[in-house]
């Protein structure tokens, strides 16, 4: 910073003080110039004295009044833009928080939505469940007389209706244990009951459940099987519903003067359940859905057909857990085979 230039004799000396800056004068010599940095904003005054050829000072001098303006960010319009950027901040924090806040409410609400929910569906599927065993008391009474009927020594009495009704009793509380083996097996809390099992007397009882309705509809049914006995070590009641799920299927979208064959095998340790139909197939894109729960396809010919999409879901689960496999093979409109290996 220089002070003004004076038109004087080389001998004048010179000194300055920046009030509110320098302690004491600066005695320069014959240099006319001043230099200060890192001065903060605001008003100084320098006060500058010379001296002339004799020695003699000028003790009033000259003072000059000098305004140092802030930085663009030191100034009042600045510190308005950073308060308003922190109050703007705050309101977006707490506007964070209360969301934060909204979403634990709303998450812990559908918790207890759900909760609730799972309760009421667990009291249904209990309910469901003791409906259920409860038919099994009146069907129990209902078959034991007619089995005695059946195996009556009287040799006189016609017993080839008597066998429908037995036979249709069997399947009726086949069904109710089906519905409760569904709970036991969604809860993965039923267990095998593994015995002694020839499978083709097995197979051929199912088979005779449906003999009078595959006659009735002039379906063409076949039973086949390789050898009169197999013996395997499996679940009586779990291998049944499979069967009774499959032919059912198999009986149920068979057209009238269709074929549906059930045929058992045996070969080197293993047995091949196979059960063959001539109904409507399974479209392309069914996949494996078709042993999901309650997947049902629909039938747009006749919806009374469709069912509750439990029964294949059964055969798979029982199916798999003797060790098995399921699978199919079907053409649209021309037929389904279902085959089990055990």
């Amino acid at each position: 910073m220089c002070g003004p230039k004076l038109q004087v004799s080389r001998k004048n000396k010179y000194a300055y003080i920046l009030i509110g800056f320098d302690k004491k004068w600066n005695y320069v010599g014959s240099q006319r110039k001043a230099t200060y940095t890192n001065l903060n904003p605001g008003t100084y005054k320098l006060w500058i004295r010379a001296s002339n050829n004799d020695g003699v000072w000028n003790n009033k001098g000259r003072i000059l009044v000098i305004h140092i303006s802030p930085p663009w960010y030191w100034t009042w319009w600045a510190y308005l833009l950073y308060a308003a950027a922190v109050c703007l901040a705050i309101y977006a924090y707490i506007l964070y928080r209360n969301k934060q806040e909204d979403l634990k409410y709303k998450i812990k609400v559908a918790n207890i939505e759900s909760e609730k929910e799972k309760e009421l569906n667990e009291k249904k599927l209990s309910f469901f469940t003791n409906i259920s065993h409860e038919f099994r008391t009146p069907l129990t009474l209902i078959i034991n007389p007619i089995k005695e009927l059946l195996y009556h020594d009287d040799k006189n009495v016609d017993t080839s209706n008597l066998n429908i009704v037995y036979r249709n009793a069997k399947r009726l509380l086949s069904l109710v244990d089906q519905l409760l083996l569904f709970r036991k097996a969604d809860t993965q809390a039923d267990k095998l009951k593994a015995a002694d099992l020839d499978i083709v007397n097995l197979c051929k009882e199912v088979y005779l459940c449906f003999s009078h309705q595959a006659r009735s509809r002039k379906i063409n049914y076949e039973f086949i099987s390789s050898q009169d006995h197999i013996q395997i070590y499996a679940d009586r009641e779990k291998l049944e519903i499979a069967i009774f799920n499959l032919l059912s299927n198999a009986i149920k979208f068979t057209p009238d003067e269709g074929r549906v064959s059930l045929e058992v095998s045996e070969t080197l340790d293993t047995v091949k359940i196979q059960v063959n139909d001539s109904g409507s197939g399974i479209p392309d894109n069914a996949g494996q859905k078709i042993y999901s729960r309650f997947y049902q396809e629909p039938d747009h010919n006749n919806s009374l057909r469709t069912g509750f999409g439990i029964g294949l879901y059964l055969v798979k689960n029982f199916i798999e857990s003797h060790g098995g496999t399921i699978s199919y093979k079907s053409s649209q409109n021309q037929g389904t085979t279902f085959l089990s290996r055990c």
